[in-house]
C-alpha cells in the first residue's frame, strides 16, 4: 500500500540531549518538591562537596515551579554572617519567595548553622571520595534527621 500524495510525513522534532547529570537533577528536584517547604539549605558534608553548581541548577529548575527561587550563599561566610544570612532567608521566605541556601560543612564551619536551623528542610550533599561516615553521622545530628529530606552523592 503506497502513501496518498497528500500526506507529508514529518520527522520527529529533534530536542537537545540532556546535559550530564540533569536527569539526576531533576529527580532531586521531584524528591524535595514532595515535602513541604519553603526554605531548603544544601549541606556538605565534607569540604570537597562545594554545593554552588547543585544550588545553581537547582534554581533553575525551581524557576519552573516556585515562586520567585532566590539563592543565600553561606558557603565562605563569616561567624557573625550566619544570623544576618538566616534572617534574610527567612524573610524571603516568609514573604511568599522560595529560598536555597549554601553552607559549608557544618562539622568545620559554625558561620553556616544559622542558616541551617533557619531553613525549613535541608539536603546533604556527600563527595564520595573524601566525606567520611563520622562527617556525615555529625552533619545529620545537627542538621537534624526529621529535617533531611534526602542525600546528594557527588564524585
Amino acid at each position: 500500500m503506497s502513501k496518498p500524495e497528500n500526506v507529508k510525513v514529518l520527522a520527529p522534532a529533534k530536542t537537545p540531549a540532556p546535559h550530564h547529570g540533569e536527569h539526576d537533577l531533576q529527580r532531586l528536584w521531584s524528591a524535595v518538591a514532595r515535602k513541604e517547604w519553603s526554605s531548603l539549605v544544601l549541606v556538605p558534608v565534607s569540604a570537597a562537596a562545594s554545593t554552588k553548581v547543585l544550588a545553581g541548577k537547582m534554581l533553575e529548575i525551581g524557576e519552573l515551579f516556585r515562586p520567585r527561587p532566590k539563592l543565600f550563599d553561606g558557603q565562605g561566610a563569616q561567624l557573625a554572617d550566619g544570623p544576618r544570612l538566616a534572617a534574610e532567608m527567612k524573610e524571603y521566605a516568609s514573604g511568599g519567595g522560595t529560598a536555597i541556601a549554601t553552607v559549608d560543612p557544618v562539622v568545620n564551619s559554625l558561620a553556616g548553622i544559622p542558616l541551617v536551623l533557619a531553613a525549613d528542610a535541608a539536603v546533604l550533599v556527600v563527595d564520595l571520595r573524601e566525606s567520611g561516615l563520622p562527617d556525615a553521622h555529625s552533619t545529620i545530628e545537627i542538621v537534624g534527621r526529621d529535617r533531611i529530606l534526602g542525600c546528594v552523592a557527588v564524585a
